[in-house]
């Protein structure tokens, strides 16, 4: 996922384009964006995986290098840059947030967050809201109504954290309170089954530490903040649990659920090989491995899935989920709101807003069928919306499909049938749409 200096480079001469002002950006459409060249660039060691943000007369480009640098947009030139240590261990994937007052505050992989002032960089307040080299923060902090959103997730899937939204006092870091998204304990024979102790899990179970459903995304709101819309992640080394592959909607105010809409089945412990329909399995042949008490596959192979992976031939689990947050839009003449947003697992989802019901899908591609693994997916960069229609740069499932599909593409929002595609070349890329022009970047 790092980015090489050149690389890093033109992605920030790229985005150059938002130093501009607004009507100088308007001046830019079909018929001479492709005379855009070169204006500044910005080389680093490490790699930008954010959109840079322009607040306060200032250019906010977070890197891998654990440093926020904040640049004149002119020039590019440094007015100011903190170092918040991270960087050993990925640093700051997630973009600079401008609260009201012009203060910037930020998470990185440490999970810690920082608040500092705006245009000179001097500190606010900072605090740690995980474990070390467990949790980190992988997406822009948000903010509404005097209350910071934070969203935590596992730092590598080695091991799985519990997910969970924090919302904490914008002016000082206080803790408001905490949503976690999975169970403290299921039992390894049935994950559906939460429990304290052994005996709850029956004949050979285990009541096992509960993880995953992290929350890499920034989350949305409605227009009086009242409301959080919030995605939750899969695991890579655990099954998909609790509420992994969901969609929320949440009180602000208390972290009360208001629905939560979960797209994909869960998972257990083990699946059978050479056996699709079959009942998943979990037949462990390591004695000191967590497993189930299942019986082994009447068709295929019993493959199991230990969360230490000890096991023989231990194999991930799908990792589907959402790596971005749910995008609110008003349809049907603003009568209608739907929940817009892109999973892993290929398929483009609408929910409407007040009850959390799938208004309608568009499958990409073809849900993988459990276990295979998702790997990075298909919609993993934010998706945009305008003009009635969803822009969405796509990635691919690991390993590729065959054959892939067009890595550009735009729907109808009320409908979501496909309106046109275009193949750029796999990408991660958020979506710029500005006079009738679509930006987007790709991996190479």
């Amino acid at each position: 996922m790092g980015h090489s200096r050149r690389l890093l480079g033109c992605f920030l001469a790229a985005l150059a384009l938002a130093a501009l002002t607004s009507a100088a950006r308007a001046d830019i459409d079909t018929s001479n964006v492709a005379d855009l060249s070169l204006k500044w660039d910005f080389p680093l060691e490490a790699g930008v995986t954010s959109t840079p943000v322009l607040a306060n007369g200032l250019l906010y480009a977070p890197s891998w290098d654990g440093f926020v640098y904040a640049l004149n947009p002119n020039d590019g030139s440094v007015v100011w840059s903190f170092d918040t240590g991270s960087g050993f261990i990925i640093g700051m994937p997630g973009s600079v947030m401008v609260a009201p007052n012009g203060n910037v505050c930020f998470g990185d992989t440490l999970a810690h967050v920082w608040c500092r002032n705006g245009l000179d960089g001097s500190p606010i307040w900072d605090k740690s809201v995980g474990t070390f080299l467990v949790d980190a923060i992988w997406s822009a902090l948000a903010t509404a109504n005097g209350r910071l959103f934070v969203s935590v997730a596992s730092l590598q899937d080695v091991p799985c954290t519990n997910g969970r939204l924090l919302a904490l006092d914008l002016a000082t870091g206080a803790d408001l309170w905490t949503l976690q998204t999975v169970p403290d304990k299921i039992c390894d024979t049935d994950t559906s089954v939460e429990c304290s102790m052994d005996s709850e899990c029956g004949v050979g179970g285990s009541c096992i530490d509960g993880q995953g459903a992290g929350i890499t995304a920034t989350v949305s709101f409605d227009p009086t903040g009242e409301f959080v819309y919030m995605n939750t992640v899969g695991c890579f080394t655990f099954p998909s649990i609790g509420d992994s592959d969901t969609i929320f909607k949440i009180v602000a105010a208390t972290g009360a659920v208001v629905w939560k809409t979960r797209v994909t089945p869960p998972e257990q412990l083990g699946f059978c090989l050479g056996d699709p329909n079959a009942a998943e399995c979990a037949f462990c042949t390591d004695p000191n491995a967590i497993s189930c008490s299942a019986a082994p596959c009447a068709v295929g192979t019993c493959q199991d899935k230990c969360p230490a992976g000890t096991c023989p031939e231990t194999s991930g689990y799908h990792d589907f989920g959402f790596l971005n947050g749910p995008t609110p839009v008003d349809v049907m003449g603003g009568t209608k709101t739907l929940l817009v947003t892109g999973s892993k697992d290929g398929t483009l989802y609408a929910l409407d807003e007040p009850n959390g019901t799938i208004a309608w899908i568009n499958s990409i591609r073809p849900l993988p069928v459990s276990p295979d693994f998702a790997g990075f997916g298909i919609f993993n960069g934010p998706i945009a919306i305008a003009e009635g229609r969803v822009h969405a740069a796509l990635f691919e499932f690991n390993p590729p499909t065959d054959p892939a599909p067009d890595h550009l593409q735009a729907f109808d929002v009320e409908t979501g049938a496909t309106l046109w595609t275009d193949d750029i070349g796999p990408s991660w890329s958020g979506i710029g749409l500005a006079g009738g022009v679509v930006y987007a970047g790709t991996r190479v």
